[in-house]
């Protein structure tokens, strides 16, 4: 923290002989306490001061002291002491240079810090003006230096992000407490029973509820295709065992289809409920301008003969979905005159998300 400084301007009576020499007050004098960088001060004038050779009085010399008056306290401070002409016409004269001293309130040798002055050497002022009126006007200038505040204790460097994954990799590799098995199309994997029903609520009952038997160590998974077909069983065994989040990733990526297998998605899609699939495969029969190669799909066959309903909703036009045998209304849509369709009310074109081979 920023040093505090604090002036204090301190008379001491005088008299003068008959000679016109001056002598200092005889008796000592002490200013009122004053406050300074958060502490108590006073300035105490001393008439004589002990001798430092055999201890007694030094009645060649006085003392002028600044006492820590804080009772308990504990600071660091500087000190310098000036002369002043009463008549500002001169400049201060300096009588010491800064003393930089640690005090303590509760020790009387530690507890103040000032000076000695010949009384002699008073009268070698650098002018008469210093003298006069009978008496010396000292200026003090007190700075206290506030403690610096504790460095805050240096705190452990923050964890990294959770492990966990890696030493789940770890007993993984180990196969250390995994106490079931996956067996798809001959091949074993192991897994942990605990990990399975907290990610799976029919794992959960089937390895722990009512459903428990004593094969439930051992799950086979009966279909694993390639490729799209791959993707449409995972899809069909997270929807299985009620693991949803890995449901909507399979779903989504079904969504990446080639133009090709447009029409067998929008079949799957439809008895899977998929609708994020389904929405997608009927934004595409709106606005691809690709029907040609979809109607050239082998999966087409299959959704012209059982799924007309959903090939209404794709906004095919009215022509196309007559030669498919459709004779109902096209849901979604308004006309004032029979089979006329209204194109203000067809879908604006969007991104297509299938893409061709």
């Amino acid at each position: 923290m920023a040093p505090v400084t604090v002036t204090r301007t301190f008379e001491v009576p005088g008299y003068a002989s008959s000679n016109g020499v001056l002598f200092p007050e005889p008796l000592p004098h002490r200013s009122d306490v004053f406050s300074g960088g958060g502490y108590d001060w006073s300035i105490i004038y001393y008439p004589e001061v002990d001798d430092p050779d055999d201890g007694g009085p030094d009645t060649e010399r006085i003392g002028l002291h600044v006492w820590l008056m804080t009772r308990g306290a504990t600071v660091r401070a500087s000190l310098d002491i000036a002369l002043l002409d009463p008549t500002a016409v001169l400049e201060p004269w300096k009588l010491m240079d800064t003393w930089t001293r640690d005090l303590s309130s509760g020790d009387r040798s530690v507890k103040a810090f000032g000076m000695s002055i010949f009384k002699g050497g008073l009268n070698d002022a650098p002018g008469p003006g210093y003298l006069t009126r009978g008496g010396l006007l000292f200026h003090c200038t007190i700075t206290v230096f506030k403690p610096q505040p504790p460095a805050p204790e240096k705190l452990p460097a923050a964890p990294s992000s959770s492990d966990m994954a890696r030493q789940l990799g770890e007993i993984y590799e180990t196969e250390d407490g995994w106490d079931v098995k996956f067996l798809v199309e001959g091949k074993e994997f192991s897994a942990d029973k605990i990990i399975l029903a907290m990610r799976s609520p029919v794992f959960k009952a089937e390895l722990y509820g009512q459903m428990m038997d004593s094969t439930a160590h051992l799950i086979e998974i009966r279909t694993c295709g390639k490729g799209e077909d791959m993707m449409c069983d995972l899809l069909l065994a997270a929807d299985r065992y009620g693991v949803e989040k890995l449901r909507i990733l399979c779903e989504h990526e079904l969504c990446k289809a080639h133009v090709q297998s447009v029409a067998r998605m929008v079949v799957f899609a439809d008895d899977r409920q998929c609708s994020t699939l389904k929405d997608a495969c009927v934004e595409f029969f709106a606005t691809s301008g690709s029907m040609d190669e979809v109607e050239a799909s082998d999966g087409y066959v299959q959704l012209r003969s059982s799924r007309l309903l959903t090939l209404a909703e794709g906004h095919l036009p009215r022509p196309s979905l007559e030669a498919c045998g459709y004779q109902g209304s096209i849901p979604g849509r308004l006309s004032s005159t029979p089979g006329a369709l209204p194109t203000d009310l067809w879908p604006v074109p969007k991104a297509n998300k299938f893409r061709r081979a």
